[in-house]
């Protein structure tokens, strides 16, 4: 005699639940969870951590945040001084390529640095006006790290 043990949910369900609708439910749901899940790959990088990104591998090595911090303090100067318009600025052409799928057409997004609030305000193209504390730019700015640290394999 062979020995059948179901390994899939579905079948798990359909072996150890009573017959009746509450168990034919509960096996819809687990294929409408197993659907959901197969298209779950992951997140897209968002607008700032693409920008951050840029602006990391630019960076001369000490790479810190705070020097990340007086980086984007010289952004939101420069949006002060030129404005939020398109300029000649090759991150921004960079940022701009990397994102012409997405809609990102703006210059610099940065506009204001906090160090008494620990806030940044930045420009997403698709949210409008975004406030991020330290500690999320913190987490952004320790994956841009780590990713840019490592040399790209061929």
């Amino acid at each position: 005699m062979v020995d059948r043990t179901l390994f899939t949910a579905t079948g798990y369900a359909a072996e150890n639940l009573p017959q009746g609708p509450e168990r034919d439910q509960i096996i819809g749901l687990i294929r409408l969870g197993v659907k959901f899940k197969s298209q779950q790959v992951g997140k897209r990088r968002g607008f700032l951590h693409t920008y951050l990104d840029a602006i990391v591998s630019r960076m001369a090595a000490p790479v810190t945040f705070d020097r990340l911090l007086s980086e984007l303090e010289l952004e939101s100067a420069r949006r002060g001084r030129m404005g939020p318009s398109k300029n000649g600025n090759s991150l921004v052409a960079n940022l701009e390529a990397a994102h012409s799928s997405r809609g990102a057409r703006e210059g610099i997004p940065i506009e204001h640095v906090s160090r008494s609030f620990l806030l940044v305000t930045y420009h997403d193209p698709k949210r409008g006006r975004v406030q991020v504390t330290f500690g999320r730019l913190r987490n952004i700015f320790t994956e841009s790290k780590q990713e840019n640290s490592c040399p790209a394999k061929a």
